[in-house]
């Protein structure tokens, strides 16, 4: 006999608002990035870049020496008894400084909107390109902020309990929408209200019983007895 294959299920209310900036401030990394790919590309268009080399000037501590180390490969710039490593730390180069500057200031962009991220959280691991140069982020990212931003169950008991407690939940809003408990008292002493409506086991026996008093005139109702006319 096959077993029910257990399913999670979400606890309560997902906290929508931290998923939604999360996933906000990955996708506004996610635009700068394509932004920079396209600068670089039009920058050195000899060299290419690809999306490793991408994510490295992102990450880099010297930005300045990658586009001049981009920038000699991509003009096959080389100069008698001077290596690669020494060249780019001389002023010996003509580069095109301005346009240095917008890869730079894109760069800057993308730090700052990583900044407001949690590192937990960091979109660049999950990021990919396509044959097209287009750049995504995969799904796993979405189902990992998801996951954290969530309370789920563990297993199929926690399964029932929460079936269980979700009933209660709905009998409780049930009971309001009637206006037989009001809200205002707060969830606890709601709850509270709530149990009156049963029998009173005194050894705590179950299964418990609906108290058959509860609409009596004649004793204090725990819940609110409609008006003449209301709900009838």
């Amino acid at each position: 006999m096959n077993q029910k294959k257990f399913k999670p299920q979400i606890i309560g209310k997902p906290d929508l608002k931290t998923r939604d900036e999360i996933l906000n401030r990955a996708g506004d990394v996610l635009t700068g990035m394509s932004s920079l790919f396209v600068t670089l590309q039009e920058l050195f268009p000899d060299s290419k870049t690809s999306f490793d080399e991408l994510k490295y000037y992102i990450e880099s501590e010297k930005p300045e020496k990658f586009l001049k180390r981009k920038f000699i490969v991509d003009q096959e710039i080389q100069v008698k008894g001077i290596k690669i490593d020494a060249l780019v730390e001389t002023d010996l180069l003509d580069v095109p400084k301005s346009d240095f500057e917008i890869a730079i200031e894109q760069r800057l962009f993308i730090q700052e909107d990583l900044s407001r991220i949690s590192p937990f959280y960091s979109p660049i691991a999950y990021m990919q390109m396509d044959e097209n140069f287009t750049i995504t982020i995969k799904k796993e990212y979405i189902e990992k902020v998801e996951a954290n931003t969530q309370e789920v169950t563990q297993n199929e008991y926690q399964n029932q309990v929460l079936a269980h407690i979700e009933s209660v939940r709905d009998s409780l809003n049930a009971l309001i929408e009637l206006n037989a408990i009001s809200p205002r008292a707060g969830t606890k002493q709601m709850l509270f209200r709530f149990g009156d409506a049963f029998m009173r086991n005194r050894f705590e026996h179950i299964p418990t019983e609906i108290d058959p008093n509860i609409f009596r005139v004649n004793t204090i109702p725990p819940l609110k007895r409609p008006r003449i006319g209301q709900h009838m």
